[in-house]
């Protein structure tokens, strides 16, 4: 058996995908990131059982400049005091700000950068490859790659063996919408990199059994507690449990985003977490335009019962 790549060992758990909180006029609110990292970490998302993605797409990554995602970097990663592994988004349309945002990263303490493939231009397998093995090349921690078909169009089922094989690549925050390569993928290769799930658990308790690792949560970020079950349940290899976890929040969750969209309500996601984020007192502010727009009533009741049936509020 492969021995897991040095620097993917604390990617595990529950991925909580931080929302950034803004001021009312737009600005980066720094001590509401302070607040929101230290109520994660004091609702036990730690080393052992999770870690934190800072400034992602649900983070609004693309609204803010490179200044403002080093800002909010390194309060973030000072307030964690290395307590839980921190994951800092350095995606760019440009690689000399995404080799400047990964230094940054490493010099402040980030665990991991993650890096999703490059938007707008389509490239081909080799040049993904040696996007990726450039980037490698420059930094000094691990990198986490996001595998985002529905925005980037790439899916990497055929370049991962060559990407693993990058020296600094040690993660994937992993989807695809075939299933049997979704599993394929993490049979021939969990055991070399850590996979974390991002898709909301749609393919259930299987994944867990071949090398899934864990999985990344918004509701983490508001409710750590209800995240934190449903990992104790796939730790102790309780299906049953999860799987009533899973018709309690993830079912009910994913309905809410689909009303928020049936709404006219869209966006990379961080303006849905704001929401709950509001009704448990937390920092959250507005998205930055054009993502902006207030949760109709309707859905601001919806999610606000379902923290109600999960023991969050």
């Amino acid at each position: 058996m492969a021995m897991l790549k040095k620097g993917a060992e604390k990617l595990l758990g529950v991925e909580a995908i931080m929302h950034t909180p803004f001021k009312e006029n737009y600005e980066l609110d720094l001590d509401g990131a302070r607040k929101l990292v230290r109520h994660m970490i004091d609702n036990g998302i730690v080393e052992g059982n999770g870690c934190i993605l800072v400034a992602g797409a649900v983070g609004e990554f693309m609204a803010m400049s490179p200044d403002e995602r080093k800002q909010l970097a390194e309060v973030c990663l000072d307030e964690a005091d290395g307590k839980v592994p921190m994951i800092i988004n350095v995606a760019d349309t440009n690689v000399n700000v995404i080799k400047e945002l990964a230094h940054h990263a490493a010099e402040h303490g980030a665990y991991c950068v993650q890096l999703s493939p490059p938007y707008y231009t389509p490239l081909s397998d080799q040049e993904l490859v040696d996007y990726y093995k450039d980037i490698s090349d420059e930094i000094s921690i691990g990198m986490m790659i996001y595998a985002n078909y529905w925005a980037s169009q790439v899916y990497f089922d055929n370049i991962i063996g060559e990407l693993i094989q990058i020296e600094n690549v040690v993660a994937f925050k992993w989807n695809h919408p075939d299933a049997l390569v979704y599993h394929d993928v993490l049979i021939e290769y969990a055991d070399k990199v850590a996979f974390m799930a991002n898709d909301s658990h749609r393919f259930g308790m299987w994944q867990y059994m071949i090398g899934m690792r864990g999985f990344c949560s918004q509701g983490a970020v508001y409710a750590p507690q209800v995240a934190l079950r449903e990992w104790e349940a796939i730790k102790a290899r309780d299906w049953e449990r999860l799987s009533e976890l899973f018709k309690k929040w993830d079912v009910p969750f994913l309905k809410w985003n689909r009303s928020l969209k049936e709404a006219g309500i869209t966006g990379p996601g961080g303006n849905t977490l704001k929401y709950a984020s509001e009704l448990l007192g937390l920092p959250a502010g507005p998205a930055r335009p054009p993502h902006d727009y207030p949760c109709p009533e309707k859905q601001r009741e919806e999610i606000r019962q379902m923290l109600v049936q999960n023991g969050a509020l």
